[in-house]
């Protein structure tokens, strides 16, 4: 798993036109353009995800997550869009994610997931 974190001000997010996992779902929620400037948030740290989340090597990505977290960061966007496989452990670490930037109050929206994301999440009613 490779981990490539950027940061963005809220209007190169708006530009980058991000697919949101969907709408209303237990995983991740939309942050769209509107809702940064409402809150007053100018910017936005992305962690864009390549490669399998799998097995004991995904919790590099919550160590990545708790490290955002303690420095302060709220509003972390998790681009899945190189994620070429993620297995329950890897699952498990999203959801273990979402819920320390959620108790933190931030938003960790899930952006471009791939169709076996999708799947996977469908499989086990997440969507």
């Amino acid at each position: 798993m490779q981990i490539v974190e950027r940061e963005m001000t809220a209007r190169e997010y708006r530009e980058e036109c991000f697919k949101p996992l969907r709408e209303s779902s237990a995983l991740g929620d939309v942050l769209d353009a509107a809702s940064l400037e409402a809150r007053q948030v100018y910017r936005v740290v992305v962690l864009d995800l390549a490669g399998a989340l799998t097995g004991p090597g995904s919790e590099e990505f919550f160590t990545r997550i708790q490290g955002l977290v303690l420095r302060g960061e709220r509003i972390i966007v998790v681009n899945l869009k190189a994620v070429t496989w993620v297995d329950s452990m890897g699952l498990g670490e999203i959801v273990r994610s979402l819920t320390a930037v959620s108790r933190s109050g931030g938003r960790m929206p899930l952006v471009n997931p791939p169709l076996h994301f999708c799947r996977l999440l469908a499989r086990l009613k997440f969507l």
